[in-house]
């Protein structure tokens, strides 16, 4: 049977197997492991704050389908509002979950930059305003060098 070393979860080191008495390993459990405490997006650190931590959540990275069976490549750990930001978002385009670790990679990426694309979007038409006023400043930055 394997298991992990002692100390805390984000320190531990993830062997493949789930300890046999607490039943079939979830989809959940080794992307939890591997990040290590912090959000897969923002990089946000769970483990300075048991509030942060207990906001996170486990994050499918393509939108679930009931069709499919979860496996780990399509789970991340993410912060509450990282997770609420993405919502529905699908990094794949439709081809569904990453099928090898190469692929989950650049759907994370992909799902980062569209996080980051979100909270940069002009909520309140004040802002989209300003918003519009700092494109245009930094076209002209741009054509004048």
């Amino acid at each position: 049977m394997n298991q992990m070393t002692q100390g805390p979860w984000w320190e531990q080191e993830y062997e493949p197997g789930w300890p046999s008495e607490m039943g079939e390993e979830p989809a959940w459990w080794k992307p939890m492991v591997e990040s290590k405490g912090q959000c897969i997006y923002c990089g946000v650190d769970g483990t300075s704050d048991a509030r942060i931590l207990a906001g996170f959540q486990s994050d499918h990275l393509v939108p679930k389908d009931p069709k499919r069976k979860d496996n780990w490549l399509n789970f991340v750990l993410a912060c509450a509002n990282c997770n609420k930001t993405k919502h529905r978002y699908d990094p794949s385009n439709g081809a569904g979950p990453p099928a090898n670790e190469e692929e989950r990679k650049q759907m994370i990426e992909k799902s980062r930059e569209e996080i980051f694309r979100r909270w940069n979007k002009p909520r309140k038409a004040r802002d989209l305003k300003l918003w519009r006023i700092q494109q245009l400043s930094m076209l002209a930055q741009k054509s004048n060098k």
